[in-house]
């Protein structure tokens, strides 16, 4: 198949901004705009992405362009919102028009097809627009290793779809069902979570990790108010309530009266009552999660289940799914939210051009453990350290793992920079923060001096597949961080103090923490469980060997993986960044592409010129 043809994957406009390129002989690149722009989400056009994937002189061999979704069907959406929704703000009116009036195919093709001719002098003459969520559908059914399967996809909303169920066999797929906005479960929780104070589509995250701090007390009053489902996978969710149907944000005022607490502002503290309403949402999206599963297999007729969307990133749910259908029955996509639309959209691309190539022969993307970003070369990383006048050392990589490994079984925190970067919103090693696991209240630490975010946000662990299923409850591989499994070990001991369900007494994450005995307790969680990325001993990367030389000194297998970035901010894209990002927070060493800086030899005056760049998160 020395013929097949290129395709260009491009997402933006939303938020998570994009661009994927799928070519031949299973080459992948992909790359969000946000890691070159700086803005964490960032939506615009991903132009500075585009630069980098001509840079490598791939633009040149693109033969079409695939954009993630269809905005005259979102404009569609739109205009039946504003006809079933009254507007009082004549300037919220006027917004909400305009935006409406751009968002159209013709708008969105002109402008792709502008920038390709005037940047690179590639003259295409059309953009083929795929229906949102079968991006989401192509992206983790072509990753997957299933020749047939089930395909779920769980979001807020694409065009109209939030929820829809499709059936992939060999090259194609097809669709099943289809729940419409505003009845979203992505919405449902995102509704929420800002209640709680998060940001919508970035404190979700932070949402789902609060929920271990509290119990679901008010799991039937949700149920009865707000979300409705059976165990077959039907649900209704009470959009009016939430204000999910509102262009001026959700509508709390529902929630207040129920509740008796107004909406928590993001600077006040977080109260027994915030980390119960978090329990008691999360277990009801668990519940409705398996039972969309096991709506979707029955559906597709498939004993395989492949799942993308955003809410595919809660690992929670997704571990009760695994649980109900089993570990090598069900894959996630690792970059399940809006971003990864944009491989789903390159992908299904290819497979529409080189149909008469492949004929019947499955086409499945290697997605390279999601490292499908940039990469520096060893000498660039040099003149980085040189211009900033930043001593280095240089060993062997073998020498230098060993020294790190045995820095972090003393407690030092290590910055990593190798190789292509992640896709998607995990980093799995070639931009991690590293640390020791078996550090009393290692979380709380690392959240103070190096993250800069709140104390109860937890920390996954990377350990070598050979030896997970001692330290935790899996059988199989688990390379993207997509789900949680139980800490073998674990137990729960008495607290000091409780705080009574749903009062606003402010949680204490030390008294918390103490509250529970593991092996491993800077990566376990209230509930005994932890976001595994196992890392097996085909992988090259300097992670791993560092994983070898911590197991060998501390008879450990296992370390703290966090994404090399702070509160606010994106993962570091480029050496400096990486650099920035070790001299104004507290670590400790810093591995660069084969180079390794130690906190210590920088001079006050040079750890002076760096600052960390702390933003709303």
């Amino acid at each position: 198949m020395s013929h097949e043809s290129a395709s260009l994957g491009i997402a933006f406009g939303y938020h998570d901004s994009s661009v994927a390129f799928v070519g031949s002989k299973n080459e992948i690149w992909a790359e969000h705009e946000e890691r070159f722009s700086r803005i964490k989400f960032d939506a615009s056009f991903p132009e500075r992405a585009l630069d980098w994937l001509n840079s490598l002189r791939l633009i040149d061999d693109v033969q079409s362009v695939y954009f993630y979704e269809d905005p005259d069907e979102k404009r569609k959406r739109i205009f039946s919102q504003i006809l079933r929704n009254r507007i009082d703000s004549p300037r919220l009116l006027f917004e909400v028009l305009t935006k409406a009036r751009m968002t159209n195919r013709t708008n969105f093709e002109s402008y792709i097809l502008n920038y390709l001719l005037t940047s690179y002098e590639r003259n295409l003459s059309k953009v083929h627009f795929i229906a949102h969520h079968l991006s989401h559908a192509s992206s983790t059914f072509y990753s997957s290793p299933f020749t047939d399967a089930a395909i779920l996809v769980m979001d807020g909303v694409g065009e109209r779809a939030s929820t829809s169920i499709w059936k992939g066999n060999v090259n194609q797929i097809l669709p099943i069902e289809q729940v419409n906005f505003p009845n979203s479960i992505g919405l449902f929780y995102a509704a929420f979570s800002v209640f709680c104070g998060f940001k919508v589509n970035s404190g979700e995250y932070k949402f789902m990790g609060l929920a271990p701090y509290g119990k679901p007390v008010f799991k039937e009053m949700i149920k009865r108010e707000y979300l409705n489902y059976s165990n077959d996978g039907l649900y209704l969710v009470q959009a009016k309530k939430l204000g999910l149907n509102n262009f001026s944000g959700f509508e709390f005022s529902h929630l207040e009266k129920n509740f008796g607490q107004t909406r928590r502002e993001p600077s006040a503290p977080i109260t027994q009552f915030h980390a119960d309403l978090a329990s008691s949402v999360q277990s009801c999206l668990n519940e409705l999660v398996v039972g969309l599963s096991r709506r979707a297999i029955l559906m597709a007729g498939s004993r395989n289940l492949a799942v993308a969307g955003g809410v595919a990133l809660n690992c929670v749910a997704n571990q009760y799914v695994v649980k109900e259908l089993g570990e090598t029955n069900v894959h996630f996509f690792s970059a399940s939210g809006d971003a990864g639309g944009s491989i789903g959209a390159a992908a299904l691309g290819f497979v529409e051009q080189n149909a008469l190539l492949l004929k019947k022969e499955p086409f499945r993307i290697d997605i390279k453990g999601s490292k499908l970003g940039r990469r520096f070369s060893l000498e660039f990383c040099k003149d980085v350290l040189n211009e900033n006048n930043i001593p280095f050392s240089e060993f062997p990589k073998s020498d230098t793992s060993k020294t790190i490994a045995s820095f972090i079984a003393r407690g030092a925190c290590v910055g990593i920079f190798e190789g292509r970067s992640e896709f998607g919103p995990r980093a799995l090693g070639n931009r991690s923060i590293i640390a020791n696991p078996l550090i009393d209240k290692g979380q709380i630490h690392i959240n103070q001096k190096i993250k800069f975010r709140e104390s109860f946000r937890p920390f996954a662990p990377v350990v070598m597949s050979e030896h997970a299923n001692r330290f935790f409850e899996i059988e199989t591989e688990s390379p993207f961080m997509l789900r949680t499994v139980p800490v073998l070990g674990f137990e729960k001991v008495s607290m000091r103090s409780e705080n009574h369900p749903g009062t606003d007494k402010e949680i204490s994450i030390s008294d918390r923490l103490e509250s529970i005995k593991s092996p491993l307790p800077s990566v376990t969680h209230l509930d005994g469980s932890a976001r595994v990325q196992t890392m097996g001993p085909e992988d090259s990367s300097f992670m791993r060997k560092v994983l070898e030389e911590f197991y060998a000194i501390t008879k450990c297998p296992v370390l703290v993986n966090t994404s090399f970035n702070v509160r606010g901010e994106p993962i570091v894209g480029t050496p400096f960044e990486a650099l920035n990002c070790f001299a104004s927070t507290g670590l400790d060493f810093l591995y660069l592409e084969g180079l390794l800086i130690a906190k210590d030899s920088l001079s006050k005056e040079i750890l002076s010129r760096f600052t960390a760049n702390l933003n709303e998160d």
